[in-house]
């Protein structure tokens, strides 16, 4: 039957599948983010997670590899297969589908991690039947997707829905893009951690025990969380006025907080958002899983299955 491998590149992890033209899982593996050696050694470690996964057991027992999907943060032209500007990664004008190709004797497509994920929602998670709706992966950085009439838009640059460089503070801390004040720079799974250190100098504090933190009273996880969630509602808040969506569906490592996420920002968007009135929170039901199933579904389509085919996965 052949298999696709699909790599969801992210800032902390590399998650990596292999998935047959059924949907059915054969392999699925983690591999930290090599941040601190430098943007080569992560595209290096990129590169040699997909080579090893194309040849492993799983997918040479299915009949080899046809396609090596990638989701990227960042600046993405998912035509070209370049990746323009990944801040998190230390990335600039790096032709990732060539490299793959090039090192795999494979071909490849890759993608922006947001829309991945929003086209793997769209079809098997909580956005399912939606035609215009958002997309927010909230993790170590902050995209976004905007999905217009059933189609995810991609603009002149492959910036359309970059949430996280929206400037909601214009006093506020550095983001990783060179301006202050962004959603991302006070909303990230990281940044979240950045500012916890910065009140109590109480490093490498994980977003999540943060949250847990601030259920249980401590002040300064209080401050970072409300101040998370400010920073969050006013750049939906915006985008709602704009495209006026019939959903915000809300992803990442960060929205696992659930409801002590999602609660929480619905009452401030609700405060900012008065006409139209805000579009109803959902929590996406794939969670971190939804960049490596996307970008499996995309590259599924590239070797020439049908929508309709796809949709019926069950992963």
């Amino acid at each position: 039957m052949s298999a696709v491998v699909a790599l969801d590149v992210g800032g902390t992890g590399l998650k990596g599948a292999v998935v047959d033209r059924s949907g059915r899982l054969l392999c699925a593996e983690r591999r930290a983010t090599p941040r601190d050696e430098g943007p080569q050694a992560i595209a290096e470690a990129a590169l040699t997670f997909a080579g090893d996964l194309a040849a492993g057991g799983p997918a040479r027992d299915a009949g080899g590899t046809v396609h090596v999907a990638l989701a990227v943060p960042g600046l993405v032209d998912d035509t070209a297969g370049w990746v323009r500007l990944a801040p998190n990664l230390g990335w600039s004008d790096l032709p990732l589908r060539t490299l793959v190709e090039e090192r795999l004797d494979l071909p490849a497509l890759v993608w922006h991690d947001a829309r991945a994920a929003a086209l793997a929602e769209g079809m098997l998670g909580a956005a399912r039947g939606a035609r215009d709706w958002l997309l927010v992966t909230i993790g170590t950085g902050i995209g976004g997707a905007v999905i217009a009439d059933g189609r995810a838009l991609h603009g002149t640059r492959g910036a359309a829905g970059e949430l996280g460089h929206i400037g909601v503070a214009p006093d506020g801390p550095l983001c990783a893009c060179g301006k202050r004040g962004c959603v991302e720079a006070l909303a990230s799974g990281r940044n979240l951690s950045v500012r916890y250190a910065e009140l109590t100098g109480e490093a490498d504090v994980a977003a999540e025990q943060i949250v847990a933190r601030a259920e249980r009273g401590d002040v300064s996880a209080q401050l970072v969380w409300e101040t998370a969630v400010g920073a969050l509602a006013a750049g939906l808040a915006g985008c709602a006025a704009l495209l006026d969506p019939e959903l915000i569906v809300l992803g990442g490592g960060v929205a696992s907080a659930g409801d002590r996420l999602r609660d929480p920002l619905a009452r401030r968007l609700a405060t900012e958002v008065r006409f139209p009135p805000a579009p109803p929170l959902r929590t996406a039901a794939l969670g971190e899983r939804a960049g490596w199933i996307g970008a499996a579904l995309a590259g599924w389509q590239a070797a020439g299955a049908e929508p309709g085919e796809v949709a019926r996965w069950t992963l």
